[in-house]
């Protein structure tokens, strides 16, 4: 019980600072200081006015929404100073809700695996 009540009087120290801090910067502006750009949201009245419409003469990218899947494909081996090195690259595919494979993209990156010949 000697050690609940001092940490309890801190907590609560703590908690009312924090109140006063926080409610000093919303209301009177000190927090909006710091920055260039206002902190609480703003609406213009003449962006309500507007319809937003798609223009249909733009082109459609096909691969827009979906989330590509990384695979490594196996690319050759060789053989070096006693070892087979197999060497893999990494190919972006993009499906279809099918599973269709509609477009596959290589990248940059290679993976090796070396194994010992005897």
């Amino acid at each position: 019980m000697k050690r609940l009540l001092p940490l309890l009087g801190v907590a609560a120290i703590i908690m009312i600072i924090a109140y006063y801090e926080t409610s000093y910067s919303i209301e009177d502006g000190a927090f909006n200081e710091l920055y260039d750009y206002p902190q609480i949201p703003v609406v213009n009245a003449s962006s309500e006015d507007e319809d937003v419409t798609a223009s249909s003469t733009e082109d459609v990218d096909p691969l827009e929404g979906l989330t590509p899947e990384l695979e490594l494909r196996y690319e050759s081996e060789t053989v070096d100073d006693g070892y087979l090195v197999e060497t893999y690259q990494r190919y972006e595919v993009y499906r279809d809700q099918e599973n269709q494979v509609i477009k596959s993209i290589p990248t940059d990156h290679y993976e090796y695996i070396k194994y010992k010949v005897d």
